[in-house]
């Protein structure tokens, strides 16, 4: 049965947002469930159980049980990736000097995305604009304007609701501008988006292995705290995921939820709402994040200082503070890892299929990503895998599965 649990100490915000059986989108509110049921964060659970040959699904196969099939999941992408480039499009950059133009969001991870976009825009010798927004629908708005009006040759974007800037898309889809987006509601091939590098499908999936690799690593028998923030569409998704998988594969588990708006992140409100939680539902040893801006040193270091040093972490997108928790044994234990510096060179690369008038490639999956209703699971070629201890990158770069993608990538487009 679920239970309500009145809503964190926070700042006046918190209070006053108060606590319902169905947390939303940034109250700060903790909801706990147990029986495998995990606590609502703004989204409904949703998806099937099925099989899929070969490749492994969420659902049984081959007579699996849904524990053994999490099993068989989490030790697929504890394996390094493929280190082959899996882009092979060959493409002729235009003549012309290009314009890039970047519609950058408030999350460390984006930086580290932008790294890699501008390090192709210099390869081939193009303009680069950013354009930094508070993701609020004024700043993302305001942003795709500035964008329009560097007579961009191409625009690259990430995560927010698209009803903030349909206007501005709809130009550029009317000037035969590029939109090359990542972690977007949507499928992959989706207008106005040339691609979609980071699906609706993939952040399900993400929330899938989360819950799997949790159960495995509790055997079934786990108090998880939840962390998210419904507030971007994707990590909604990512949340139903979570929710559908935990129930399956660790019946015995226990989840706490709370979520956060992307304000109170900058605020920092979530340090004392993650203490609050733990102290509120004693036995917590698991925390699983939304993505890695919610597992920082400042969480690590309250929840060591209230008692609670033994909690573990998991998050998706994790960023160099979250390799470097991993490495020192620090709250942070595992990271599902995006590739952010290769992400901003494939979203450069598909932007110029675009313009030289080529598809943008779909690829088959690896193993176990078959999902009944989620169709386009890792499909943009973006390797991932489930970072630890024992593997966690060094260097500024972060996860990089692809030594020297970036000349492969500069041969593909007759550069080197």
């Amino acid at each position: 049965m679920r239970a309500v649990v009145p809503a964190l100490t926070l700042a006046a915000l918190l209070a006053a947002c108060g606590s319902t059986s169905s947390a939303t989108g940034g109250s700060g509110a903790a909801s706990s469930s147990g029986s495998g049921t995990s606590a609502s964060s703004g989204a409904t659970g949703s998806g099937s159980s099925g099989s899929s040959g070969s490749s492994g699904s969420s659902g049984s196969s081959g007579g699996m049980t849904p524990y053994q099939v999490a099993q068989a999941r989490v030790a697929e992408f504890l394996k390094p990736p493929s280190s082959t480039l899996p882009v092979t499009s060959t493409l002729t950059v235009p003549k012309k000097k290009l314009t890039i133009a970047y519609t950058w969001c408030a999350q460390v991870v984006c930086a580290s995305i932008a790294q890699g976009i501008q390090e192709a825009a210099k390869a081939i010798g193009a303009n680069f604009v950013a354009e930094h927004h508070e993701d609020t629908a004024s700043t993302v708005g305001t942003a795709f304007n500035n964008a329009l009006a560097a007579n961009p040759s191409m625009v690259l974007t990430s995560g927010d609701p698209e009803q903030w800037y349909a206007s501005q898309a709809a130009q550029l889809k009317a000037k035969h501008v590029p939109l090359v987006a990542w972690s977007i509601p949507t499928g992959y091939e989706s207008s106005p988006f040339s691609a979609n590098l980071i699906t609706n499908d993939d952040y399900y999936f993400q929330g899938v292995l989360e819950a799997d690799y949790i159960a495995v690593q509790t055997h079934d028998a786990g108090k998880v705290l939840w962390e998210g923030v419904p507030q971007y569409p994707v990590l909604a998704s990512e949340s139903q995921g979570f929710n559908w998988e935990i129930k399956r594969v660790c019946p015995k588990c226990t989840v706490t939820s709370v979520d956060f708006s992307v304000q109170q992140l900058i605020a920092g409100d979530n340090v004392q709402a993650t203490v609050t939680a733990l102290q509120q539902h004693p036995g917590i040893s698991w925390m699983a994040a939304a993505f890695g801006g919610l597992v920082t040193p400042q969480v690590a270091n309250a929840v060591k200082a209230a008692g609670f040093g033994s909690l573990k972490a998991i998050e998706q997108a994790g960023t160099q503070s979250n390799f470097q928790m991993i490495a020192a044994h620090q709250l942070d234990a595992a990271d599902i890892g995006l590739p952010t510096d290769y992400l901003g060179w494939l979203a450069v690369n598909d932007g110029l299929l675009a313009l030289d008038g080529k598809a943008i490639p779909k690829f088959k999956p690896p193993a176990y990503t078959s999902i009944p209703g989620h169709p386009d699971v890792l499909v943009a070629g973006l390797p991932t895998q489930i970072i630890t201890a024992s593997d966690v990158p060094t260097g500024s770069a972060g996860f990089t599965p692809i030594p020297g993608f970036q000349s492969q990538f500069k041969k593909l487009w007759g550069l080197g």
